[in-house]
């Protein structure tokens, strides 16, 4: 559906930005669960507890014609909406607009690290195979931002909420951790054994 599709895309900007992992308790909610169909609209929440200096923080995502009403904001077709104490900033890569605080005041301490140009992922990828610098979209970030945009579609398929550990790769939830995995067929069953033994190894 959208949230598996576009949602390490658009999340991607939140997660980077707000410097995330695991997050500890999904929820979801949509149109009615079918069996072979992607939900037509989606909504998915996922809690961050406080680590360090970070206060604890809710991701939320909308699709399907759902979106947060909140006055102010600019009536774009798709991006990402902060929310802080003293205002909000709508981004979509592209543009920022900031609401309820003004601009100059929100600029006021900010610091700013810029990420490099990118060459391209295929550029990227050959180049870190060569040990030639770190992807920007590294498999150590990216593979914690794929996993919890699909929590939340674990989260609707299994119709419930859940707590998620994170270092344990474990749901609270019977149906969620059914969805986690499945029983592969010879030769892939022996073939994955390896392979994850070898990563436990290395």
């Amino acid at each position: 559906g959208t949230l598996g599709d576009m949602g390490s895309h658009y999340l991607d900007l939140a997660f980077w930005a707000l410097n995330l992992d695991h997050p500890t308790h999904v929820s979801a909610n949509g149109s009615p669960v079918q069996e072979e169909m992607a939900a037509k609209e989606l909504t998915a929440t996922w809690k961050f507890d406080k680590r360090g200096e970070r206060a604890p923080v809710s991701l939320s995502w909308y699709d399907g014609g759902r979106k947060p009403k909140i006055e102010g904001m600019l009536p774009w077709n798709d991006g990402v909406l902060f929310v802080g104490e003293k205002g909000m900033l709508q981004s979509n890569y592209g543009q920022h607009s900031f609401i309820g605080i003004k601009a100059e005041d929100a600029k006021k301490g900010l610091k700013i690290d810029p990420i490099a140009a990118s060459p391209g992922h295929y550029v990227e990828f050959v180049k870190g195979i060569q040990g030639e610098g770190k992807p920007l979209c590294s498999f150590d970030y990216s593979g914690l931002l794929t996993e919890m945009v699909l929590l939340g579609v674990a989260a609707y398929r299994a119709g419930t909420p859940f707590n998620w550990d994170g270092k344990a790769f474990r749901a609270d939830q019977p149906k969620v951790t059914a969805l986690l995995s499945k029983k592969y067929r010879e030769p892939w069953a022996s073939s994955l054994s390896k392979f994850m033994n070898m990563t436990e190894l290395a």
